[in-house]
């Protein structure tokens, strides 16, 4: 026994019988030869997968090896036709006869792309499917007949159908907000075009930051989808979003940042507790009991390097002004109104930790060239926790605010 693959025309030898093969359908076909324009009942045929890119791609189908009947006549040939939905495509029948290539609207595979893999199983290179008239989803009608010339002959009659849909090439275009903790866990929208709306395994959608998946991803509609961020490395990383269309990749959409957690993140005023930070980055930071101890948090010697030259953990009043490091460099400004307190005596644990205490019967108070320790109750509120890694330099912030990095002062 042997299988003879050619473009055109596959046959299959067997006993001194030749019976030439074609694409096979569900159900029972006619055991005699199916000359073109004899009637048959449309059947179904299962395609490798019911979606895929616009811009062509190759496909199998296949039949039950129980079915009865296969293809007993000739070669055969694959048109893509439009229909407007999903529901509209799997309750319509291809049309009886090819009908005129037109784009968007039929393409027929050409036959060279043919192969005939067993005698329930074919594949070929559709070509592309792009500008569909009305909608997205196509019609893989299979006919009795082989492509000629770019076309079917208009008296072949359809044998098979599948519903197929040519999705498009997906673009992201912004990421919101763009920038997030370097633990993750901050849900992020993805901005773009042709995103599945909901998913499934005919229409999926992963991400990856920085090579990382994103988890949690929850279709919104074709232009946007929500997800959770991974954790990544500090510094920008590429998007890449992949649908059945395709994937893409865009840079300069989002930033990982030295996001911060605080534990316990409240507590009542003139009082004092040893919190637990937790972020990224730590082990490169020296604190000095000079720049940390709260009584000589001041502008004083801040062009030597004296007092702010360190790192510093921050209460930032919030809302409020951004972290003013560039006036400790001049020491004729204020540091800024945004810091209110500082977590003083810090010992680093590891990299991603560190402890620190909250004293929250002192508060800064900016007098000019100066912020000042002073015997005074930090105001009831929220606050956000900061780490920079050195006090006097602008630009160098070793941590910026996350959302989980929340400190509450409670009237008691």
């Amino acid at each position: 026994m042997s299988i003879l693959k050619t473009g055109r025309s596959s046959s299959f030898v067997r006993a001194g019988a030749s019976v030439a093969l074609a694409a096979a359908a569900v159900g029972g076909f006619a055991t005699t030869s199916q000359a073109a324009g004899t009637t048959i009942a449309q059947q179904a045929v299962t395609l490798s997968t019911q979606t895929g890119p616009q811009a062509g791609g190759s496909l199998t189908m296949t039949i039950p090896s129980t079915a009865a009947t296969k293809f007993v006549s000739g070669s055969f040939g694959v048109q893509f036709q439009n229909v407007a939905a999903t529901a509209t495509a799997s309750a319509t029948n291809c049309a009886t006869n090819p009908v005129a290539n037109a784009a968007g609207t039929a393409v027929t595979v050409v036959s060279t792309t043919v192969r005939i893999l067993s005698t329930t199983k074919a594949a070929f290179t559709y070509p592309t499917l792009a500008g569909g008239t009305p909608g997205p989803y196509w019609l893989a009608c299979v006919y009795n007949a082989p492509e000629s010339s770019g076309a079917i002959a208009s008296t072949a009659t359809v044998i098979g159908r599948a519903v197929y849909l040519a999705a498009g090439a997906p673009t992201a275009t912004l990421v919101s907000p763009a920038q997030g903790p370097a633990t993750g866990g901050q849900t992020i929208t993805v901005t773009g075009t042709n995103f599945p709306t909901s998913l499934t395994a005919a229409t999926p959608l992963t991400a990856t930051l920085g090579g990382v998946a994103l988890t949690n991803i929850t279709p919104v509609s074709a232009t946007k989808f929500t997800a959770t961020t991974p954790a990544v490395p500090v510094g920008a990383v590429n998007l890449q979003v992949t649908t059945a269309g395709g994937s893409v990749t865009a840079t300069g959409l989002y930033t990982y940042a030295n996001g911060l957690t605080v534990s316990p993140n409240t507590l009542p005023q003139a009082s004092t507790v040893d919190v637990d930070v937790t972020g990224t980055g730590f082990s490169t930071l020296t604190f000095s009991a000079t720049d940390t101890a709260g009584t000589t948090t001041t502008g004083a010697g801040a062009t030597t390097g004296t007092n702010s030259a360190g790192p510093h953990v921050y209460l930032m009043a919030s809302p409020g002004t951004a972290y003013n490091a560039s006036a400790w460099v001049a020491n004729t400004t204020n540091k800024g109104t945004s810091q209110t307190s500082e977590c003083v005596s810090p010992i680093v644990i590891s990299d991603s930790e560190l402890i620190c205490t909250v004293d929250t019967g002192h508060t800064f108070v900016a007098t000019t060239g100066n912020y000042v320790w002073t015997a005074a109750n930090v105001p009831t509120g929220v606050y956000q926790l900061l780490v920079v890694d050195k006090g006097n330099a602008a630009g160098v912030a070793k941590s910026v605010f996350s959302s989980g990095a929340v400190f509450s002062v409670s009237p008691f």
